[in-house]
């Protein structure tokens, strides 16, 4: 039974850590989810408290208001990546950073990105779409900014001696576009 008092440093429901603790054994979707990398700290609606442990958000969550595990999972998770989150299940508004403000040196340059598509956002005049030769402009200069930003990214995991191969990325909750994208990046 879940409580309310607000744990940070464990579970508040015995229940789902006896759950995770016997890999879901009468819920083998929710298992192959949990396999796949689909996890609390990846989800839109998990708030962080520590390292380990974070609130489940989500109203449609059968664990929502309960602090889980951040390698916890359910039938309601909503990818985002591993920080930071939106606590939405509408794509457009989630984090297109995939956590890389979190790391110091790629601050700037993440925020600099979220700056330019916003403001880009604000250049739309209801109404109004942008011309094919508009839109290319934009999509370059997305481009040329998520790959500065890949390129840092990889730098200052190459600095902590993180190797960075595809599966610490999908770890990461990077989709498979930026997958490939950091794996093929030269720096």
């Amino acid at each position: 039974m879940n409580t309310n008092r607000v744990f940070t440093k464990g579970w508040s429901n015995q229940a789902s850590y006896r759950l995770y603790s016997r890999g879901w054994p009468n819920d083998p979707q929710t298992r192959q989810a949990y396999e796949n990398g689909k996890q609390c700290g990846g989800c839109s609606f998990y708030a962080t408290f520590n390292q380990d442990y974070g609130l489940c958000c989500n109203r449609k969550s059968r664990h929502h208001l309960e602090t889980v595990f951040e390698h916890f999972t359910c039938p309601a998770f909503v990818h985002e990546g591993w920080e930071p989150h939106s606590f939405s299940d509408r794509q457009e508004l989630h984090c297109e950073c995939a956590g890389a403000a979190n790391i110091p040196t790629a601050d700037k340059p993440a925020k600099c990105l979220r700056t330019r598509r916003s403001f880009d956002h604000q250049l739309q005049r209801p109404g109004r779409a942008r011309t094919a030769k508009e839109q290319q402009a934009v999509d370059r200069l997305h481009s040329e900014a998520e790959q500065r930003l890949i390129e840092e990214l990889k730098r200052e995991w190459k600095k902590q001696d993180q190797e960075v191969t595809r599966e610490m990325l999908q770890r990461k909750g990077f989709s498979e576009r930026y997958v490939q994208r950091f794996l093929a990046a030269e720096i």
